[in-house]
């Protein structure tokens, strides 16, 4: 029969064991998580998405693509989804401006169906849910569930005479230019 100091003896290792299991299992999610793959611009596997050097970007006030960049391809499942998104591929285009990029698989070859581009200021500011920078996001898509049909220029920040109104497409482009990310 087992004594009382064995029971506690035994349930505190199992304690401790479970606790070692518990952080383990935490970091191996968090790890394997972070896994993103990401790819140069110049990576054989984003030849599929050529279409999106054929926009002419301008016209939206988005800017330049980089030469030099990482990316992140993101497929997305439409079969799994209770609402389908409108694309078939996302890329994901990190520099000092992110680009995401919107791709729709039509008679076997990928389609530009529209992109976000969202670039941040120098100014910070504060809001109920802390302190950002300030930020404009140029966004144009076709046909693209969850998105804004057409063009659409916004502003988050400090500078009141450009929150909460549509910007210009010259306008933006300044901006851009101003910050750095053109």
């Amino acid at each position: 029969m087992l004594q009382p100091d064995q029971v506690k003896v035994g349930s505190r290792k199992i304690r401790k064991l479970w606790r070692v299991s518990y952080w383990l299992v935490a970091f191996l999610v968090f790890w394997l998580g972070g896994c993103t793959r990401y790819v140069p611009m110049d990576d054989p596997s984003l030849k599929p998405f050529a279409d999106m050097y054929a926009v002419d970007r301008a016209q939206y006030g988005l800017s330049p693509l980089p030469r030099n960049a990482r990316v992140y391809i993101e497929t997305a499942d439409n079969g799994d989804r209770w609402m389908p998104l409108g694309y078939d591929v996302m890329l994901h285009i990190d520099n000092k401006a992110v680009h995401h990029v919107a791709f729709r698989k039509q008679g076997g070859v990928y389609k530009w169906v529209g992109e976000q581009e969202q670039c941040w200021g120098p100014r910070e500011f504060k809001s109920v849910n802390g302190v950002f920078k300030e930020d404009l996001a140029i966004s144009f898509f076709h046909h693209a569930a969850n998105h804004l049909e057409g063009l659409d220029i916004s502003y988050t920040g400090p500078d009141r005479s450009l929150s909460f109104r549509q910007i210009p497409v010259s306008e933006a482009k300044r901006i851009l230019k101003q910050w750095g990310c053109e």
